[in-house]
């Protein structure tokens, strides 16, 4: 659920322009970044919009993007390399400019509000790119300061670009585009809406399925002893109980229905998992024998089993100690996983006002909150982390949208997110944050930005460990 949002906005960037794309319906209206930077009460967002950095990211994300349309437009055997050259400038406008998608079946219109200086790069470049690559006969046009592209009417669309953009963003799809974010549940549609609400952005989503959805929605039972302050994070979902029960590490017993996951400050591996398990002093043991960990041959360091703490530990890593083992012995029934395992669980527990967030709702299924400047720097050496020891290449530090988001990632705030079940086949989503997304998700964006990390074994990469942000106060 913490990466549907971002996911479909990678899938949309590309659409406009891939080709043969099977689809009852898809469309979307955005601003642009131009029009979106001009908010003077959007804060946070106008700073880190405004970091020297800020431009290589945009720069970065237009090569990528056109690298990903590049591809399928290449197909017939037209040059991907120059392709993805001529796509690099109308990717850019794409982000930067107002603009407005529609797509039916096999029939797409996009219209774009550029200057004519633009439009006039738009119709060279796509003339040559037609007669190199794959376009299902799209043809570019021009009507007033609108500039159209795509293989059918523009009439409808042409229509909509006289009134104004209510809100920064909406989208809405159908089945398959949304099948591949969620296949197990049977989506079949989705919208989402983004609005400027004070100093931030308002998202509200909703989601529709073809069946009831299988979410057991049971009381929430939190482990208020083993989730510790100073928190910088922390997420609850539940409803998950059928999709474990079919994972290896809950064969013969019995899943849990609920997880917990949360960020602390103490460093930049603080971020634990728990769950309430069958058995919590044996739960680690029986992972020994429902997985087959000798057949993971590109798990480095060496596993161990502590009798006496009932813990699994990965050891033989730089730094970081993956382990599993029963959470703060007033949580009963609890296993806690993470990164490192502290010698102590800290006096300070969860806040209960925090806490009150879930159980004060009966329908409430995914709940998040986070400190950006706190969460998001543990991303990258939990990545990295992750990449060691599963001899992996680690991911770079060194392409322009990681070091924009370096630079960022301390002016990012609070970040609420919550999903409901408002319907036996709905989901809602309702978010408040500074740049739209949640901590995860523009980490996430950006490794997409930044392209996969250069082929190699550990170690290919810088391993980097941040300086922890000072303490937060309590949300």
């Amino acid at each position: 659920m913490r990466k549907w949002i971002v996911q479909w906005a990678v899938l949309a960037c590309a659409w406009g322009f891939l080709p043969g794309v099977q689809s009852e319906a898809f469309s979307w209206r955005f601003i642009g970044l131009n029009a979106l930077r001009d908010k003077k009460d959007l804060v946070v967002l106008q700073q880190v919009t405004g970091l020297p950095e800020f431009e290589g990211f945009r720069s970065n994300l237009a090569m990528r993007v056109a690298a990903t349309l590049a591809k399928p437009l290449a197909q017939s055997g037209g040059d991907e390399a120059e392709i993805a050259r001529l796509l690099t400038p109308l990717a850019a406008d794409l982000a930067a400019f107002p603009t407005i998608y529609e797509h039916q079946s096999n029939i797409w219109i996009l219209a774009i509000q550029l200057p004519a200086d633009r439009h006039e790069i738009w119709k060279g470049n796509w003339e040559s790119i037609s007669k190199a690559g794959k376009t299902d006969g799209a043809k570019i046009a021009r009507e007033g300061n609108w500039t159209l592209l795509g293989n059918g009417s523009t009439k409808a669309i042409l229509e909509k670009t006289k009134k104004a953009a209510d809100d920064v963003l909406q989208m809405s799809g159908d089945a398959s585009i949304l099948g591949k974010l969620l296949p197990n549940l049977n989506p079949s549609k989705a919208e989402l809406r983004v609005a400027i609400q004070g100093k931030g952005l308002r998202s509200e989503g909703k989601m529709q399925f073809e069946k009831d959805l299988p979410f057991k929605l049971t009381k929430w039972e939190i482990p208020m002893h083993t989730i510790c302050e100073p928190l910088v994070g922390f997420t609850a979902i539940q409803g998950v109980q059928d999709y474990l029960s079919h994972q290896p590490a809950f064969k013969n017993q019995t899943a849990p229905n609920q997880l917990f996951i949360w960020s602390e400050l103490s460093t930049p591996f603080s971020t634990y998992m728990a769950a309430k398990v069958q058995d919590n002093k044996t739960f680690a043991l029986k992972l020994t024998e429902n997985i087959d960990f000798k057949s993971m041959t590109n798990l480095n360091g060496s596993l161990e089993y502590d009798t006496n703490a009932h813990g699994l530990y990965l050891k033989g890593l730089p730094i970081f100690v993956p382990f599993v083992r029963p959470a703060h012995p007033d949580d009963a029934g609890f296993v806690q996983a993470g990164f490192i395992p502290m010698a102590n669980f800290a006096k300070e527990g969860m806040p209960a006002e925090l806490a009150r967030e879930l159980t004060s709702r009966t329908n409430l299924v995914y709940y998040d909150w986070e400190l950006g400047f706190g969460r998001l720097p543990q991303y990258h050496p939990i990545n990295q982390a992750i990449a060691i020891a599963t001899d992996k290449p680690l991911p770079t530090l060194d392409a322009p949208a990681s070091k924009w988001l370096q630079a960022a990632q301390t002016n990012l705030q609070n970040s609420v997110t919550e999903v409901t079940k408002t319907a036996p086949r709905e989901l809602t989503l309702v978010r408040r944050s500074d740049v739209g997304m949640s901590a995860l998700e523009l980490f996430e964006f950006v490794q997409w930005i930044a392209g996969p990390p250069v082929a190699g074994k550990r170690g290919a990469g810088k391993f980097a460990v941040p300086a922890l942000p000072p303490s937060p106060k309590n949300p």
